[in-house]
């Protein structure tokens, strides 16, 4: 009996046109959602943090390092290869389900039993049920991967927005609660299974895909092997992410590893998700047009420069106002993460330039240059690390970001030659970027520390100073890069020249 199978792409036979509403629906979509995450889980954290202090994000991080590198096994690239796979059947799909199924199970047991490992390590007993909790997110994630990736190939982002912005809410006011009740980590784990949990029911609730009890490897092995060359690069990807913080909190204990984990989450939370939005939204668009090797290199290039466009000078003003900010909106006892977060947001400019290559790869069909990159960052990296811990949580800031961005530039070559783009070419679109954030800092400092300095309320400089320099930076783009309409017209001329020159499918 023939097998059910579904076309490439929803849109297969679609325009350009039509193609280029989707990605800018999916923008406004996913944007919504992310915006409200974004707000929700820097006020989640905030609030926690006043509440329980910083050993108590130090302990659940402790923990979280090691669930990461079990994650790693459940986040292997299916949900990408039902994105990116040619055609997809019902055996293929179930094969999937129970596979990525059977992993969350073994992992969550292998989590359950070395709890008590984990807790010796670092010297830290409460890290045992910690752990043990915890590992239910192993099954949570398994339950809604191929349902995510069906969703995301069908455009669903409506549907993807709506889910994620209930499951934010949800689990941060649950959270908030339990640490206004417990005041400890506990709030930490309930956030995370709570947000798994709605996420879980959200997806299995608007995808009408159910799987069989069927298990076909040898017509799954495509999609296996798509997914293998991901599950590489993601092992080796996080030796070299997440040596810091097994570094941190075994040899400086948990509030410094608490110190380090806000600043970073602070400033990658909300710009992950953005992020993230980017690579959802980019990952099934270009891997319909993958064949026309000038429009994946048009559309990736546009959309990556109107996020930089638009989030960088966001992180200038972190930099700007976090002396006063962090202090003031949490309290004493968290200044120290002030350095560690400015070295973060710096940081988090290089990372929109570079982190989201990997769609490149993917949709060019090469993973496997990805993780052949990793072999050579991972040693670059982790040498960093091991030379920054000496100056505690900062001085791992600072080596880190910077081992990234000397090794970014390799995965730029390898990434951007695949769409016929060299380095120099791709930097050169930053030229006026780069030089209205230097004008927006420059000034920030100085209406900061000098026209400023008078002012007794440190909340009415800090809005001065942010308003006063992004609106700098506004104007002086508009002045020098007759591009960055583009950004303010959010994707009005990407739309216009797929219509220009739009074929009769894809």
């Amino acid at each position: 009996m023939e097998d059910k199978t579904e076309p490439r792409h929803e849109f297969a036979h679609r325009s350009d046109l039509d193609v280029g509403r989707t990605l800018f629906g999916g923008f406004s979509w996913r944007g919504t959602a992310e915006l409200v995450r974004q707000v929700g889980s820097a006020l989640t954290l905030l609030l926690i943090a006043y509440l329980v202090g910083p050993v108590a994000f130090g302990i659940v991080g402790m923990t979280d390092v090691f669930l990461q590198f079990l994650n790693v096994f459940i986040q292997i690239g299916f949900d990408a290869a039902v994105i990116q796979r040619e055609r997809l059947d019902t055996k293929v799909l179930s094969s999937l389900f129970w596979i990525n199924i059977g992993m969350g199970l073994v992992l969550a047991g292998i989590c359950a039993v070395a709890a008590p490992q984990l807790s010796r390590f670092y010297h830290e007993p409460q890290l045992t049920s910690v752990a043990t909790f915890l590992s239910a997110s192993f099954v949570l994630q398994s339950l809604s991967v191929v349902q995510r990736g069906l969703l995301n190939r069908q455009m669903a982002f409506r549907t993807l927005a709506i889910i994620d912005i209930l499951a934010t809410i949800l689990s941060s006011v649950l959270a908030v609660v339990v640490a206004w009740i417990d005041g400890s980590y506990w709030s930490l784990v309930v956030l995370q299974l709570t947000k798994l949990s709605v996420l879980a029911v959200g997806l299995w609730v608007a995808s009408p895909w159910r799987p069989g009890f069927v298990i076909d490897i040898r017509n799954s092995l495509d999609s296996l092997r798509f997914s293998g060359n991901i599950l590489i690069f993601n092992t080796l990807n996080f030796f070299a992410t997440r040596l810091d913080v097994i570094l941190i909190g075994r040899i400086l204990g948990a509030e410094e590893l608490g110190f380090y984990l806000l600043a970073n989450r602070l400033v990658f939370t909300p710009l992950g998700q953005i992020l993230n939005v980017l690579e959802g939204i980019l990952l099934p668009i270009l891997s319909a047009v993958q064949e026309r090797i000038e429009r994946v290199r048009e559309i990736y290039l546009t959309a990556i420069l109107s996020v930089f466009k638009s989030v960088a000078p966001l992180l200038v003003a972190t930099i700007l106002i976090a002396p006063i900010a962090i202090q003031l909106r949490i309290a004493e006892e968290w200044a120290p993460i002030v350095p560690i977060f400015i070295v973060w947001s710096i940081g988090g400019m290089r990372r929109i330039m570079t982190s989201r290559l990997g769609v490149l790869y993917l949709v060019m069909k090469r993973p496997d240059l990805q993780w052949k990159f990793q072999l050579i960052s991972t040693p670059v990296v982790a040498t960093a690390i091991l030379m920054g811990v000496r100056w505690g949580a900062l001085g791992v800031a600072i080596t880190f970001n910077v081992a990234q961005l000397l090794t970014s530039l390799i995965s730029m070559y390898l990434a951007l030659g695949l769409v016929g783009m060299g380095i120099g070419s791709y930097l050169w679109q930053y030229r006026y970027a780069v030089v209205a954030l230097s004008f927006q800092y420059f000034l920030g400092y100085f209406l900061a520390k000098f026209a400023l300095g008078w002012l007794m309320s440190p909340y009415i400089t800090g809005v001065l100073v942010v308003f006063s320099s992004f609106t700098a930076y506004v104007l002086l783009m508009l002045t020098l890069d007759s591009q960055f309409v583009r950004v303010l017209t959010a994707g009005h001329t990407m739309l216009r020249r797929m219509w220009q020159d739009r074929p009769v499918s894809i």
